[in-house]
């Protein structure tokens, strides 16, 4: 009765205004674990907290402290840091981050953590994306897109025209899970991008009211039933520094989404979408050539077609991949192989699949999360 009593008076608690607004961001928000990671043994995860990173061993529960902005600061000359940067682990002694322009790696030497390298890079540089091998990255500068490998930049793009985007993760309004337009092959060696062409889109004028005299700035935004930009997808190669772009056939201003790289580097998976996204074609292409291997399959509606998520490969497998569909009205698993086709439907029922969080290869199962139980959970 105590219990229920206490659950009780909790239920019926009244707040002031400022601590219901407040309270969502101290007392009553909800507990979570900020930038949560594996450590690379599996045997422990790595957390942010104010000041450093914390590490915890999952049988013990025991914490720790991984790392701590005063051992960060303590091996930096000059440019120290005010905060602790958000950190990308490696492994449980190396990471890198990015802060004050540069690019950098760290290592824990002893029960410190030193500067293994770091690489300037532009004040204006944004889309920061780290390859597979940790070392090599790529970002954008306005309108262009650069990859940095053993510490050299490259210029992968020189558009002079402002209106031609590459690289940028803007491409088809960010549509379709579109949140990147810069894709790394698994082997680090090459790099596919979006290059997105709206000099043929109208200017739509914005007004920043919040200077006087208030000053007009045109974007590029087309308005129903008028031109929208056209979208094509290159691979550069990083050894050779040559540009080959996909032949994508089809209307000029159609849909590239659920762009994936085969694991093997050789081909790239692009869905292509019809401008009425009632007709989806998955592709497979020529990473070196650019051209057109086969379409896998395609999808059509008397509604739409909304694809959202990229191809995900079984594991050790260069072949078999799991598509996520709505085609049932849900979305779901589809098991496919590149050779073959559809092999099974994996989900199915009146529920969603949310997310795929992984496989255990041995015993042959993927993990997922849905709204089978409760859409509310």
């Amino acid at each position: 009765m105590l219990v229920l009593g206490g659950s009780a008076i909790a239920q019926t608690q009244k707040f002031t205004m400022a601590e219901a607004v407040n309270g969502l961001r101290t007392n009553l928000a909800v507990k979570n674990i900020s930038q949560f990671s594996w450590s690379n043994d599996g045997k422990s995860y790595i957390q942010a907290v104010k000041g450093g990173y914390l590490i915890t061993d999952l049988r013990t529960n025991k914490q720790d402290t991984l790392v701590s902005l005063t051992q960060l600061n303590r091996n930096l000359a000059d440019n120290k840091l005010k905060a602790v940067p958000q950190i990308k682990f490696i492994s449980n002694s190396h990471g890198y981050y990015n802060a004050n322009d540069k690019m950098v790696w760290v290592e824990k030497s002893g029960s410190d953590w030193k500067v293994k390298n770091s690489v300037s890079i532009d004040k204006e540089a944004s889309n920061m994306k780290v390859f597979g091998d940790n070392q090599t990255f790529a970002f954008t500068v306005k309108n262009n897109l650069f990859v940095n490998k053993n510490g050299k930049t490259i210029a992968v793009t020189n558009d002079s025209n402002e209106n031609i985007l590459n690289g940028a993760a803007n491409v088809h309004r960010n549509e379709f899970g579109i949140d990147t337009g810069i894709f790394p092959a698994p082997n680090s060696e090459s790099v596919a991008f979006y290059r997105m062409d709206q000099t043929m889109v109208a200017d739509y004028p914005i007004i920043d009211w919040s200077v006087t005299p208030a000053v007009n700035h045109n974007i590029k935004y087309p308005m129903a039933g008028q031109t929208s930009h056209q979208v094509t997808l290159g691979v550069f190669n990083i050894k050779t520094q040559k540009t080959t772009f996909l032949n994508v056939e089809g209307e000029k201003d159609q849909y590239l989404t659920a762009v994936t790289w085969s694991p093997d580097s050789k081909y790239i998976f692009i869905a292509v979408l019809n401008r009425g996204q009632n007709h989806m074609k998955m592709n497979q292409y020529d990473a070196v050539t650019g051209n057109l291997v086969k379409t896998l399959f395609e999808e059509t509606s008397d509604k739409y077609v909304e694809p959202q998520h990229p191809l995900t490969f079984l594991p050790n497998s260069n072949t078999d991949f799991i598509w996520q569909s709505q085609r049932t009205g849900y979305n779901h698993l589809f098991h496919y192989n590149v050779e073959k086709g559809l092999v099974s439907q994996i989900t199915k029922g009146d529920w969603l699949v949310t997310d795929i969080l992984g496989f255990n290869d041995k015993k042959k199962e993927i993990y997922f999360t849905s709204t089978k139980e409760t859409p509310l959970e």
